[in-house]
């Protein structure tokens, strides 16, 4: 304990409070820059947070206020309060205040490499290897507003970046070419909807491009699914690994077949299956989710991809909305979910079912069900159906919506049997990736 009191100033953490008690100007800029968890010090973290609750409310802050919300810190309040008289400083106080939480977090993840370290073991020191890379990693904080010339520079060095990149895409490529073509893989920082009607394929697609990734990268996969059991969606994956009816395996049709059932087993035990880490909880809001992805990430920062399945089965954080409401609630949480971790979210999607009643099929944006925000928070948005019911297992894939590069179709076969999603190479299935 002694230790980690060097990574605290408790003089920092009150005049940064000191300063938004006494200038309510600051404010503003002190809640992009901070948050609770900064603080080391119990009292003063009850304190960030009456003040943060007051200004989200709209409601006066200062010393007065703040002892009428917390009466059992009343003497600590009327101390820090007196220490500055304006906030003027406050620029000082908080770049203080975030190093030494960073610190402090360091020195917990390194505590937990060493422990892994002296375990030997392979698996572990893979773990130490990417605790360290996190702690290395610069953290993301809130920007300031910047005029655009100073952004020029970033977007020169992105697109030199492309210029120079021997990779096809920007983005982690899908394993679909054609569809990585079109959007360009999938954009870190950017939320992608995968919407359908039900039936149509939206989760083997997202089981088959989670699996893809993480056998042909180095990322690892997070699975948010809130419709299917984990052991229902590790079937699926030996299903599309092994080639097995997955009918046969939920019911059992291996017996008497030792090469099926050798296929089975070792697709089952291949390693790749540890980088696709799946949360099965059913109830979940968008806070939960945030919470846990932050908490997967900071223990293995390999994870380069959220996956939401699906994003109407969120329960809401407040009751008191409408339904519309409390899915544009969702959406932009999504959205900033992706700004945060810089990672893509790729978010699973219900349709209206009034496309069922029109003649023509091929789904709207406004066709996505229960909000217009989830349209206009999304950078892009792929709709499958089937356009043509004489294709058989032919499914159309449609970029409805793509803010980093072009709309347009395209075919995947879908082999239902196996839930798996193949390449289409002049009018050949191809062999599953």
């Amino acid at each position: 304990m002694a230790n980690e009191m060097i990574f605290y100033d408790r003089n920092a953490e009150a005049l940064t409070l000191s300063s938004m008690l006494n200038d309510n100007d600051v404010i503003p800029e002190a809640m992009l820059l901070l948050k609770e968890e900064y603080f080391y010090n119990t009292k003063y973290r009850e304190i960030f947070r009456a003040i943060y609750n007051r200004f989200q409310d709209n409601k006066p802050i200062d010393i007065a206020t703040t002892i009428i919300d917390l009466p059992h810190l009343k003497s600590d309040i009327w101390e820090i309060g007196e220490m500055v008289v304006s906030g003027s400083n406050i620029n000082h106080y908080i770049p203080e205040v975030v190093r030494l939480y960073e610190q402090r977090e360091a020195r917990t993840s390194l505590i937990s490499a060493l422990s892994m370290l002296e375990s030997g073991k392979d698996k572990d020191m893979v773990m130490v290897k990417q605790i360290l890379d996190g702690v290395c990693k610069p953290s993301v904080k809130n920007k300031m507003p910047t005029p655009c010339s100073e952004s020029m520079g970033k977007a020169l060095a992105q697109i030199e970046e492309a210029l120079m990149s021997k990779s096809r895409v920007r983005g982690i490529p899908t394993g679909y070419d054609h569809l990585d073509n079109l959007i360009g893989g999938l954009m870190p920082g950017k939320l992608i909807l995968l919407a359908a009607r039900p039936g149509l394929g939206k989760s083997a697609l997202a089981t088959c491009i989670s699996r893809n990734i993480v056998k042909e990268t180095d990322k690892d996969v997070l699975l948010f699914s809130l419709e299917m059991l984990d052991e229902e969606i590790a079937t699926r994956f030996i299903s599309q690994q092994s080639g097995i009816n997955l009918s046969d395996l939920i019911h059992g049709r291996l017996k008497n077949d030792q090469s099926r059932f050798a296929l089975m087993c070792n697709a089952a035990q291949d390693e790749i299956y540890e980088r696709i880490i799946i949360d099965d909880n059913p109830v979940q809001t968008m806070q939960t989710v945030r919470n846990r992805t932050l908490m997967e990430t900071k223990k293995n920062p390999a994870i380069g991809l959220i996956i939401i399945d699906y994003l109407q089965l969120l329960s809401a954080h407040t009751t008191t909305s409408k339904r519309n409401e409390q899915v544009s609630e969702m959406s932009r949480a999504a959205k900033s979910l992706a700004n945060e971790t810089k990672m893509p979210v790729l978010a699973l999607c219900q349709l209206n079912r009034d496309i069922e009643l029109r003649e023509d099929k091929r789904p709207k944006l406004s066709d996505l069900r229960d909000s217009g925000s989830l349209e206009q928070d999304a950078d892009t948005v792929i709709f499958l159906h089937n356009e043509n019911p004489q294709d058989g297992n032919m499914v159309t894939v449609d970029i409805a919506k793509n803010r980093s590069g072009t709309t347009g179709k395209l075919k995947l076969y879908f082999k239902k049997e196996t839930t798996t999603f193949c390449n289409i190479h002049d009018n050949q299935t191809m062999a599953k990736i």
